[in-house]
């Protein structure tokens, strides 16, 4: 599902979300799960997914993890 088009200006924005893009996008995105979003201010929207991805910090901590299962399991195979 891809809804159309999300806009920052206060006559386009609900009410529901306090006339805040970055509540609606988290609304549809991570509560609903939509799969995209059209938008005529992919500045804002960009924000968001910066805001709310993983740190390199934590894609690190994950890939350094499932290293070492991946040596664990190898090294009980032997």
């Amino acid at each position: 599902v891809h809804p159309y088009t999300y806009r920052n200006e206060h006559e386009y924005l609900h009410v529901d979300f306090h006339q805040d893009p970055y509540a609606e996008y988290d609304y549809w995105v991570n509560k609903i799960g939509i799969d995209g979003l059209f938008t005529d201010f992919t500045g804002s929207l960009h924000k968001f997914q910066e805001w709310t991805s993983p740190s390199n910090k934590d894609e690190k901590s994950a890939s350094e993890l499932l290293s070492k299962i991946e040596a664990l399991i190898s090294s009980s195979h032997h």
